[in-house]
C-alpha cells in the first residue's frame, strides 16, 4: 500500500495502520518511526493526526526513551484542544524518570487541575517526586493530605514518616506512628522497625523493647538474633538510663533474657554473649559467668576467617 501511496493522506493513512500493527506485534521502535511518518505526512485529519501523536508520545514513554518522550507529548499538547488528566500525567511520569522532579509536579498539578478522576497512580508520583527531589517538608504536608482521605494506605504513612525522619523531625514522626498503631494501622515490618527505633533514637528504650516484644508477639517482626539483640540492647540501655532507681534491675534482667535467647538464633556469632559478659562482670558481679561468656564470644571471633 505505500509503494501505491501517492496523496499525503494516503502515506499518513497507511503509516498510522502500519504502526497500529507493529505496536499489537510488541516492535516499538519499528511503530515509532511508522507512528511519525504518519505525522510528517500530514494527510489525517486533526482527530487523528492528533491521535498519532499522542500514540507516539506513549510509545516512546513505554520505551523508556523518556527525552523524547516528553518532546513528543509538547508537541502534541501544543495542538490538542484540550489533554486530559491522564496524558498530562504521563507528561510527569517521563520528568520523573529523568529524575526532574519539579516538573514532574507541575505535570501531576496539570492533571488534577484538568477536574478529569484522577487514579491512585497521580498521587504516588506527585508524593514520590516531592520525596525522591528531597522537599521532605512537601512530601511530608502532602503525605499527611493524603492520609486524611485514605487513612487505611499504609504508604502516605511510611512516606511521611521517613520525610520527618529526613527532617530530623522525629517527635513529628513518632506522633505519626504511635496515631496508626493506635488505629491499628501497623501492618508492615518496616513500620514496627520504625516505630522502636524511634524510640531508640530518642532515648525511649524500655518503650523501644516493649514495642519490639508487642511486633513479634503479633507476627510483624521476627524473632530473629538481630531483633532479639536489639530488644537486649535497648532493655540495656534503659537500665543504664535509669540506674539506681528501683526499674532498673528488672530492665536488665529483661536485657540478661534476651541476649541469652538470642545465643542459639545465631550459634556463630559472639555478639550476645560480649554483651551478656559485660553486664554480668560489671553490672551483676558475677565474674566467673562473665569471663566464660566473654571467652567463648573471643573464642566464635579467632574461628571466623
Amino acid at each position: 500500500a505505500l509503494t501505491k501511496a501517492k496523496t499525503p493522506y494516503e502515506i499518513a493513512k497507511t503509516n498510522q495502520i502500519k504502526a497500529s500493527y507493529l505496536y499489537n506485534s510488541d516492535d516499538y521502535e519499528a511503530a515509532i518511526a511508522a507512528g511519525r511518518a504518519a505525522i510528517t505526512a500530514n494527510g489525517l485529519d486533526n482527530i487523528e493526526h492528533l491521535q498519532s501523536k499522542l500514540f507516539v508520545a506513549q510509545l516512546l514513554t513505554q520505551s523508556e526513551k523518556y527525552e523524547d518522550a516528553t518532546k513528543a507529548f509538547d508537541d502534541y499538547a501544543a495542538d490538542a484542544p484540550k489533554v486530559k488528566g491522564a496524558d498530562y500525567i504521563l507528561q510527569a511520569g517521563n520528568y520523573y524518570y529523568l529524575d526532574k522532579y519539579k516538573d514532574a509536579i507541575r505535570y501531576a498539578d496539570k492533571a488534577f487541575a484538568t477536574g478529569d478522576a484522577p487514579a491512585k497512580p497521580w498521587y504516588q508520583i506527585r508524593l514520590n517526586s516531592f520525596y525522591q527531589g528531597e522537599d521532605f517538608e512537601g512530601a511530608a504536608a502532602y503525605a499527611i493530605e493524603l492520609m486524611a482521605k485514605e487513612p487505611e494506605n499504609p504508604q502516605w504513612l511510611s512516606i511521611a514518616v521517613s520525610s520527618y525522619l529526613s527532617l530530623d523531625k522525629n517527635t513529628e514522626a513518632l506522633a505519626l506512628l504511635n496515631a496508626a498503631k493506635a488505629r491499628n494501622q501497623l501492618d508492615s515490618e518496616g513500620l514496627w522497625t520504625q516505630l522502636y527505633q524511634l524510640y531508640s533514637n530518642t532515648d525511649q528504650f524500655s518503650e523501644a523493647g516493649a514495642v519490639i516484644e508487642e511486633g513479634i508477639a503479633k507476627g510483624f517482626l521476627k524473632s530473629d538474633a538481630k531483633r532479639i539483640l536489639s530488644l537486649g540492647q535497648n532493655y540495656y540501655m534503659g537500665a543504664q538510663a535509669v540506674e539506681g532507681k528501683p526499674q532498673a534491675k528488672p530492665m536488665l534482667d529483661k536485657a540478661i533474657e534476651a541476649f541469652k535467647r538470642a545465643i542459639p538464633l545465631d550459634p556463630k556469632s559472639g555478639e550476645a554473649e560480649l554483651w551478656l559478659g559485660q553486664i554480668l562482670l560489671l553490672d551483676r558481679e558475677q565474674p566467673k559467668a562473665g569471663r566464660d561468656y566473654l571467652a567463648s564470644a573471643v573464642t566464635k571471633t579467632l574461628d571466623k576467617p
